[in-house]
């Protein structure tokens, strides 16, 4: 997602796992759309080709394309924004964002930027008011590359070599209080080339990604980072580390004082040649490739999508963002095009054989599993669950999973293994608040009352807690929670 407004990416850390449904796929292509959705939502989406994917704190996602902006409400009602049905500056959209009121801002090509007051009713166009912005009232640049809303509401717009600050002062349907700052290439320390993505980190510094380079402002200094040169996305983890995607040199994290590389070479990534990027709530790493969608969880572990499987109608994703339930939306002007949908599961599983094991992990990236050699003695299915678990006295409940297993072919449970496995557990700061870090542990169900699993053992350093059970049962990460005992004074009368 080129378009990052750090109040508006939702990325509030759900301490249940979410429960949601199949994986959907909404890929438009000539030859019509996945039976999976039917031809209603292709309908519904202006044009194949999706430059960009914003999903709001109202739970609507927006979609720009070559043929106007798409909508999406949390109902899974469609409506689309075009030359012909609205005042949309043009059908070229670039980049869209949705400010703290939910005003919609579009960036197009040659058009400047069109914002939008759909007044909360995306199915009554009656209400809507439409304004837009050209270099006549302080744009840089008709050509708008990417628009972002920063922390103190102030507009940014991303040209060519150049990039266009509004404060609007509130009121951005009154252009007679608007103040203009403009930062080109040749008298600041913007890189030259368009601009792709804007992104304000912990420090509220000002990071610029373009075609010839990255660039970061703190104040009004700027630095410039020689470590890659094609930039498309950029993100913000967690740990505030901002990440870069590059076309040629792969991804980059910078953790405030160098740059760790991930490629093709070094890492689960599919190729070096990197679109898109996005941090999604469980601090996962989606990373859009030309050979297919990688993802990197808080646990180290990579996974790669590609159009073989059944919900990615596309290899190159262009933009990626994710719902208030978890789901990850990408979008693509890549092969066929369209948009795609990951929604989150509640269970996976795998087959673990004698002679190789196997590894099993969650369909959130926050847990694994990992079986070795000789674990069963006969190939067995084991199946990951997430579960919930209500709290139990001072204890605080992370979160929940419940691991099962069968006999392959039977329904047969399997309860024991003949080899101890490990589970790997991630956990951020923001899921801990409250408790006491080094009281977090792994427990398991003895059917009548949670009981440490005394394998554990406890990294705060890495945020992780791994154990060696035997046994399939329910887990819960636990621990207690910070008391302040006051003194009780009691008043004679």
């Amino acid at each position: 997602m080129k378009n990052k407004s750090n109040y508006l990416v939702c990325k509030v850390v759900v301490l249940v796992l979410l429960v949601v449904g199949t994986r959907i796929a909404a890929h438009a292509s000539s030859s019509g759309l996945s039976s999976q959705l039917g031809h209603q939502r292709r309908a519904a989406l202006p044009q194949s080709c999706v430059k960009d994917v914003t999903c709001d704190h109202l739970g609507n996602c927006w979609f720009a394309t070559w043929g106007g902006i798409g909508a999406l409400s949390p109902q899974g009602v469609w409506t689309d924004f075009t030359t012909s049905n609205s005042s949309i500056a043009n059908a070229y959209c670039t980049s869209v964002a949705v400010d703290r009121a939910g005003r919609v801002w579009i960036a197009h090509h040659l058009a400047g930027v069109s914002l939008l007051d759909y007044n909360l009713t995306l199915d009554d166009r009656s209400d809507d008011r439409w304004l837009h912005f050209t270099s006549a009232d302080g744009l840089m640049d008709g050509f708008t590359e990417t628009v972002t809303i920063g922390p103190d509401g102030r507009k940014w717009f991303g040209h060519t070599s150049g990039i266009s600050v509004l404060n609007d002062g509130g009121t951005p349907f009154d252009k007679g209080d608007d103040y203009w700052i403009r930062y080109s290439s040749g008298s600041s320390g913007v890189p030259e080339g368009f601009i792709n993505a804007i992104l304000f980190d912990k420090n509220q510094c000002v990071w610029v990604a373009s075609d010839f380079g990255l660039s970061r402002m703190c104040g009004q200094s700027w630095k410039a980072f020689e470590s890659f040169s094609y930039v498309w996305d950029l993100a913000l983890d967690s740990k505030g580390h901002v990440w870069a995607a590059d076309a040629w040199a792969g991804a980059g994290e910078w953790t405030g004082s160098e740059w760790v590389v991930y490629n093709a070479g070094n890492s689960g990534l599919p190729s070096s040649s990197l679109h898109a990027l996005a941090v999604d709530a469980y601090d996962n790493k989606w990373l859009g490739a030309d050979v297919g969608v990688a993802r990197l969880s808080r646990l180290n572990d990579w996974q790669v999508f590609t159009a073989e499987d059944d919900w990615l109608g596309f290899n190159e994703a262009w933009s990626i963002d994710f719902d208030l339930l978890g789901n990850a939306w990408l979008g693509s002007c890549s092969d066929s095009g369209g948009v795609s949908q990951y929604a989150l599961k509640s269970a996976a599983r795998v087959p673990v054989f004698p002679d190789t094991g196997a590894h099993l992990p969650a369909p959130d990236g926050r847990a694994k599993a990992d079986f070795p050699a000789g674990a069963v003695n006969q190939s067995t299915v084991v199946t990951y669950t997430s579960a919930t678990a209500s709290n139990v006295g001072d204890d605080f409940h992370l979160f929940s999973f419940d691991l099962s297993a069968v006999i392959s072919g039977t329904t047969t449970p399997v309860t024991t293994f003949a080899k101890p496995y490990t589970i790997t557990v991630g956990y951020l700061d923001t899921e801990k608040a409250g408790v006491v870090q080094g009281t977090l542990a792994l427990y398991w169900w003895n059917g009548g009352g949670w009981e440490l699993e005394p394998t554990t053992a406890v990294s705060t350093q890495t945020n992780t807690l791994t154990a060696t059970p035997s046994h399939m049962t329910l887990f819960s990460v636990r621990g207690q929670t910070k008391r302040v005992f006051l003194p009780v004074a009691i008043l004679a009368r």
